[in-house]
């Protein structure tokens, strides 16, 4: 795997890690920086991470990461 993909992946990871915890604590940022990550989360819940990328096809994997890096230029 390739740093940009590498990259891409740790950013959707931590975006989906913030949201499910300003989610249970909205106290601990603003609304303009929550909705923010709440985008990027929801614009990339379909990207798969962690063990289930075990579980997908390897072409549909690497068309997925892919996605993953153009978002992370976004």
């Amino acid at each position: 795997m390739d740093k940009n993909t590498q990259r891409a992946r740790g950013t959707v990871e931590a975006a989906r890690r913030l949201y499910s915890l300003l989610s249970r604590h909205p106290e601990f940022t603003s609304e303009e920086d929550f909705n923010l990550v709440r985008a990027i989360e929801s614009q990339t819940d379909d990207l798969p991470l962690g063990q289930v990328r075990d579980l997908w096809d390897p072409l549909v994997l690497a068309e997925k990461d892919a996605e993953s890096v153009r978002c992370e230029a976004l």
